[in-house]
């Protein structure tokens, strides 16, 4: 049976809260989509191949994620890809795709990590324990996020490098939402919400 609201105030309530789900979310809200931080930075590798091409070591991070592969290293030791964020950034998640004509398997081992100064590294942990991957989608401290200035991925396996993009994106930040826009802000709101009952 449908509930008769006869107060104005009270229905907008009622709506902001079906449409929102919560009071909480009502109030607050998302700042669109995370921006990829490391688009178009310098970036450096620890070596080259013979598979070099002209977008060492800028392939990947250029937008394009549809790709063999973004750069190449050689298989002699440590072999990894850094990003210079050129400031430090709060970054919420980082996307690493593999490259695309196979050989996946050899990125399985990889490790990620951050710093402030290019000196100090700390790892992220990875959710799937090392497994072959063909995007790998690292949620940074549980969605907290982390300031960085420098994201580095790397193999000391024995393995060459080579990945098709590198996506460093941003810490999505909660902004304010303004709740006249809901109809429920000063003045707005009876001394009785309630009516006369």
């Amino acid at each position: 049976m449908p509930i008769a609201l006869k107060s104005p105030w009270l229905a907008r309530m009622f709506l902001a809260l079906a449409v929102t789900g919560s009071m909480a979310s009502a109030l607050r809200a998302q700042d669109g989509e995370p921006a990829n931080l490391a688009l178009n930075k310098p970036a450096t590798i620890s070596s080259t191949s013979r598979w070099t091409t002209t977008l060492h070591p800028t392939g990947a991070n250029d937008g394009n994620v549809k790709k063999d592969f973004g750069f190449h290293t050689s298989d002699k030791g440590t072999q990894w890809w850094k990003v210079d964020l050129q400031e430090v950034k709060e970054v919420g998640m980082i996307k690493v795709y593999n490259r695309g004509d196979g050989y996946q398997d050899r990125a399985k081992n990889l490790k990620v990590s951050y710093s402030l100064d290019d000196k100090t590294y700390t790892a992220i942990p990875r959710p799937d324990d090392g497994k072959a991957f063909d995007t790998l989608t690292l949620n940074i401290n549980n969605g907290q996020g982390v300031k960085a200035r420098y994201i580095k991925v790397e193999l000391n396996d024995g393995n060459p490098l080579h990945l098709a993009q590198v996506e460093v994106l941003e810490k999505l930040q909660m902004k304010a939402v303004d709740p006249s826009a809901l109809g429920i802000g000063p003045g707005s709101m009876p001394s009785n919400p309630f009516g006369n009952m």
